[in-house]
């Protein structure tokens, strides 16, 4: 792989010199790089930010969206391999979660390993996912289905040119959540911290809590107001998270 193939997948914060503490970010479904674009601004200058671009979306709409959470982090390991240099912390946001999950996974078994897993709005992989499942569903059944959980505007909604670019990457981002299914394997040796909306009815607290078979490594929770959207309506209490756990990361990486 390329610098050029470096690019297409990962967006990256711009910084004055070498990072020390790297962040990568994993958007919810049908979300893009753009979701974590202003956080470099909340961050200490020399944590360096990098946000999953996926196929289907934004400069790489042209492509056809990855259906399997499998085939998108065996494409993607060779890429985050080569920023694993440094400590590093993995945020992923509902879809993200388990995307990021299987990240870490990937890189656990090259034996790198990341100083956190931050997960939020998001079952463990072995808890029950999505009844019934609706990325099947014809499109006006499924449209209606994903606004009950996530944000879709109406101006996109009302735009039928926006709604074929954007329907068949939404499909594929639903199934991909809705479809996985953990393989047998190892647990992380990361800390795990979980992130839960008080009101989001579709990560009930026994399917979050489930994250602590996942890990030999410490495992830390936090409940922030709103429901399956806070990553939008609670931004602060998600980023302070992040912060904690990008200070933890540099602290474990100074000690000898």
């Amino acid at each position: 792989m390329s610098i050029e193939d470096d690019r297409l997948w990962l967006t990256r914060s711009p910084l004055s010199g070498d990072p020390a503490v790297r962040l990568f970010c994993f958007p919810y479904a049908g979300g893009s790089s753009g979701l974590f674009r202003t956080w470099p601004k909340s961050l200490p200058p020399d944590v360096e930010v990098l946000s999953l671009n996926m196929p289907g979306r934004q400069a790489r709409i042209a492509e056809p969206p990855i259906r399997d959470i499998r085939t998108l982090v065996d494409a993607f390991g060779p890429v985050a391999m080569r920023y694993a240099l440094v400590p590093f912390v993995l945020f992923g946001y509902s879809l993200g979660g388990l995307v990021a999950f299987e990240v870490a996974r990937y890189l656990s078994r090259r034996s790198i390993s990341p100083a956190a897993l931050i997960v939020a709005a998001c079952a463990a992989p072995t808890a029950s996912r999505r009844t019934p499942a609706i990325s099947d569903m014809p499109d006006p059944q499924f449209v209606a289905a994903f606004r009950e959980f996530a944000n879709l505007p109406d101006d996109v909604v009302d735009d039928p040119h926006l709604m074929r670019l954007v329907l068949p990457m939404l499909r594929a981002d639903v199934g991909m959540a809705e479809k996985y299914v953990r393989a047998d394997g190892e647990c992380l040796t990361c800390r795990i911290h979980t992130i839960i909306g008080q009101d989001d009815p579709t990560t009930p607290l026994a399917a979050v809590t489930l994250w602590k078979e996942e890990t030999l490594g410490e495992v830390a929770s936090t409940t922030v107001p709103g429901n399956h959207g806070f990553l939008h309506s609670s931004p602060d209490e998600v980023l302070r998270v992040v912060q904690r756990e990008l200070a933890l990361a540099r602290i474990s990486s100074a000690s000898p």
